[in-house]
């Protein structure tokens, strides 16, 4: 069937090549037209389906509680200490500044916090902290008192070495993050100089976005850039440059029109599409014109060399398509969105890129002259792969003992060490100013990972106040909780004023009362960011460090064994950043073991149909055992945690990998009937050249992924290259050798 289908198609090359090629031409223009749409979507927390339990309730808290997206603003006082004159009245001018600020609906800090203490008539009434600057020392000796008097506003506004203080922005919807950025850095303006940290999920949005055009600006010329010189010192002639590079180019423009069209928007992880398929489709160019322009060597005419390669690699060229399509359309098995648009998006672009190296590439190779350097130049290389069939055909034990236990080591010594790393902060590099304010923030207040714990009970009862004041009490003993923020704290300094007490009374009407008096001094919105407007749920701000994944996990599960202690009998939910990282470290070791199990069991299908044989099936899936193995082992060792980026790297692996593995079986089959020394020698002088400059220009190309600014990208970059050595190898190596001791005793074949 194979041979009448290749018959076809070298007939349809030869036959029309011209009207092929512009045929061709015009259907990729037409599918790549809408990529212009393409938008980019900075919002990492997105990266969760909208089905999850965990972004539905942060969408409900949203739209009881108002915006929950609050940027951290850390000053940092000259002098070491916040507690000076000059210090603090810059702090209260810059927190006026802030209030007065459009996009900011809700400011918080030493400068907007209240005492609430008794007046002469005995009138409990609120005074401000610090509502101007400080005109003398006793001013600045009563703010420090006020301030360091109270556990929850010290540790909640002020570092333990006095020498930074908080504040809280709530930004309001529908501002830009870059306009957000501009307000606050127009209020420190109108202060300077003052020295603030940033972070918040608009900070690492606007990075984001910064990022993601970076990458896109220096990442997609680069890869040209090397695959070009790579293929100029491959071919030595400008037309397999020129033809690769156009194939691979025009392969991207599928996928991106459809995203455009869908409105699928270009996220921190999906945007490394572009060199995913520039460095992998060339795969089937690079055989197509090895194998031509070694047939020219051997005196073929056009015409007879193009029915040649058609008739030799259509089967080949196809199966590597669908084994790497498949690799990567298993992604689409992630609970994660991006990475499913990933997936099927570089599958489209590998498939794209065969029909255009199988249909358009011999049209017009047929129409364009014999470059002579081919012709006259020497194969260079030849020595290394006869070097390599002697070691194979001589040593086939030696080769698979030495490769086992070299895995063995590696994975026994790697995987066991494997992380989780899931923190946004950490997808930027170390010096990004985004992840170096968060590092430092979280250092100091240990608190830029909120955990929300909503009761959905009436606010107004004073016994279901007293039970959560005794489950807040008890998180905030946690060593790893930084403050707990509630309405809670606000109630208790109120009855401290009025009874002398810092606790919530058992008497419902005081605490009704209570809230009115907090609702008469303050704006609407500071209330609704603790309380709903019905009155009948209000929220827990549980602020954490940003914690590894299996730290995270630790502290969730003490919060909610807490949580069962002292909040029996309510209606309570959780949600928030911390659960929102709990769950995506949870998808990215599930994302990773659906996409190697799937792609494995349908690469394995894949070779034994094809090859209609049990032990070729198993054959082809050995060099992706290797690599495998040989990747996350390495990661292990090298200390690179598995990340939603990283763990891309298995589809990489099996994608890519098993072409090399299908190409090595496939020329071996048509080699049947010789001498089995001769049957390996040939088939790896045929393929060894294609699979190893395949493999180069791959590594090379994916290489260029450690340009990015996203860490975890980088980390895919080194570890593509490492993935495109192990299985190039492997498939040289390990199926040579298997069936060298497959053969019967007594028999040559």
């Amino acid at each position: 069937m194979f041979e009448r289908i290749s018959d076809w198609i070298a007939g349809l090359v030869v036959a029309a090549p011209r009207r092929l090629i512009i045929a061709s031409l015009l259907l990729t223009a037409a599918l790549g037209v809408f990529s212009y749409r393409i938008h980019i979507l900075d919002d990492l927390t997105r990266v969760i389906p909208e089905s999850s339990p965990v972004r539905q309730a942060m969408t409900r808290l949203e739209q009881t509680f108002g915006p929950s997206e609050t940027v951290v603003i850390m000053a940092t006082a000259p002098g070491g200490d916040i507690f000076e004159a000059d210090f603090l009245g810059r702090l209260q001018r810059f927190t006026t500044a802030l209030a007065a600020q459009r996009p900011f609906m809700r400011v918080q800090g030493l400068a907007t916090l209240n005492i609430y203490e008794r007046d002469e008539e005995g009138t409990l009434k609120p005074r401000p902290i610090l509502d101007r600057a400080p005109a003398s020392d006793s001013d600045v000796t009563r703010i420090r008192q006020d301030v360091l008097g109270d556990a929850d506003i010290s540790r909640a506004f002020v570092s333990r070495d006095r020498a930074h203080t908080a504040i809280y922005v709530d930004p309001k919807k529908h501002y830009a993050d870059s306009e957000i950025l501009a307000a606050i850095e127009a209020a420190r303006a109108d202060v300077a100089p003052f020295e603030i940290a940033t972070t918040g999920m608009p900070v690492i949005r606007a990075a984001t976005t910064q990022a993601i055009r970076h990458d896109m600006a220096v990442m997609i010329p680069f890869v040209v850039l090397i695959l070009t010189a790579f293929l100029g010192w491959t071919f030595r002639t400008a037309t397999g440059v020129i033809l690769t590079v156009l194939i691979v180019g025009f392969a991207i423009l599928p996928g991106a029109g459809l995203m455009g069209l869908l409105g699928i928007p270009m996220t921190a992880i999906n945007n490394t599409f572009p060199v995913l398929i520039l460095a992998i489709a060339c795969a089937g160019a690079i055989h197509i014109l090895s194998v031509y322009y070694r047939r020219l060597k051997q005196g073929f005419t056009r015409e007879d060399a193009v029915r040649s390669v058609v008739g030799e690699l259509t089967l080949p060229v196809l199966i590597a398509a669908m084994t790497t399509a498949v690799g990567f359309l298993s992604l689409m098995l992630s609970p994660i969105p991006p990475i499913g648009v990933l997936g099927w998006v570089v599958a489209l672009g590998v498939v794209w890129a065969w029909f255009l190296s199988t249909f358009v590439l011999p049209a017009v190779l047929l129409l364009l002259p014999i470059p002579r350097r081919v012709v006259d130049g020497e194969h260079r290389g030849d020595w290394f792969f006869e070097r390599l069939s002697a070691l194979v055909t001589q040593r086939p034990r030696t080769v698979l003992l030495v490769i086992s236990v070299g895995l063995v080591v590696v994975a026994a010594m790697g995987m066991p060490r494997l992380t989780r790393e899931t923190r946004v902060e950490r997808f930027f590099s170390e010096d990004t100013p985004a992840r170096r304010d968060a590092e430092l923030i979280d250092e100091v207040f240990r608190g830029s990972t909120p955990l929300e714990v909503i009761v959905h009970a009436d606010v107004k009862q004073a016994a279901v106040l007293r039970q959560v004041a005794t489950f807040a009490r008890a998180v905030q003993d946690l060593p790893q909780v930084g403050s707990v923020d509630s309405i809670l704290a606000i109630l208790e300094r109120l009855f401290e004023g009025l009874l002398g007490m810092r606790e919530i009374p058992d008497d419902d009407f005081m605490v009704s009362q209570a809230l009115l008096m907090y609702s008469l001094s303050t704006p609407p919105e500071q209330l609704q960011r603790f309380v709903a407007t019905d009155e009948q749920s209000f929220r827990v701000t549980i602020r954490m460090p940003n914690l590894a994944p299996d730290e995270l996990e630790g502290v969730l599960k003490q919060v909610r064994a807490l949580a069962d202690k002292h909040l029996t009998g309510l209606d309570v939910e959780m949600t928030g950043k911390a659960l929102f990282l709990s769950e995506l470290s949870a998808m990215v070791v599930s994302s990773a073991m659906r996409s190697v199990l799937f792609s494995l069991g349908l690469v394995f299908l894949i070779c034994l149909i094809t090859f209609r044989s049990l032990s070729a099936g198993l054959e082809g899936m050995a060099p992706l055992a290797v690599a495998v193995l040989g990747v996350f082992g390495t990661m292990g060792l090298l200390g690179i945690p598995l990340t939603i980026a990283s763990a891309l790297v298995s589809a990489i692996v099996i994608g890519v990998g098993v072409d090399y593995g299908v190409h090595v079986l496939s020329r071996w089959s048509l080699h049947h009937g010789t001498d089995l020394e001769h049957r390996v020698s040939e088939t790896i002088a045929e393929v060894g050249r294609p699979i190893l400059l395949n493999a180069v220009a791959v590594g090379f190309g994916l290489g260029v992924l450690s340009l990015s600014q996203f860490q975890p990208i980088q980390h895919l970059g080194m570890l593509s290259v490492l993935a495109m050595a192990t299985s190039s190898f492997g498939a040289l190596l390990v199926i040579p050798a298997l069936k060298m001791l497959r053969k019967p005793q007594g028999d040559s074949q």
